[in-house]
């Protein structure tokens, strides 16, 4: 009888079990990359069966206030995180596909104005709740 090969996250597993993979990445959780003015949230994406990554970028502004290029769909704990941050004052949209947790985010943030870059197709301003 064939047997499947072991996948290297499983090598050393016994049967049955599946490690971790290393390349995981760890959901809803900002990553520092400038104390205070900028974190990062890398999230799996997975399009027409293949896994990508994407990231969403949270900048503070000189306000204080937030802003948020390429929207995650928030989670409970990242809504948290950012609440402790600061008011969320934008959700960036760069381009049609970096739009797909906005319409979330602005569910979690009505305060937050909603602006999508030429790039996309369009400028949009103020929640016309359109995307591409």
């Amino acid at each position: 009888m064939l047997r499947p090969k072991a996948r290297k996250a499983d090598a050393g597993a016994l049967p049955g079990e599946k490690k971790e993979l290393a390349t995981r990445m760890p959901e809803g959780v900002l990553t520092a990359v400038v104390d205070d003015k900028i974190w990062t949230l890398d999230r799996p994406v997975w399009f027409g069966g293949v896994r990508l990554r994407a990231r969403t970028t949270v900048l503070r502004l000189d306000d204080g206030s937030l802003l948020l290029y390429s929207p995650a769909p928030p989670t409970d704990a990242l809504v948290e995180q950012l609440r402790a941050l600061g008011l969320v004052r934008w959700l960036v949209v760069p381009n049609c596909f970096h739009h797909l947790g906005t319409p979330a985010a602005a569910a979690c943030f009505p305060e937050a104005q909603e602006a999508q870059m030429m790039s996309s197709g369009r400028l949009v301003e103020a929640r016309p709740n359109t995307w591409c």
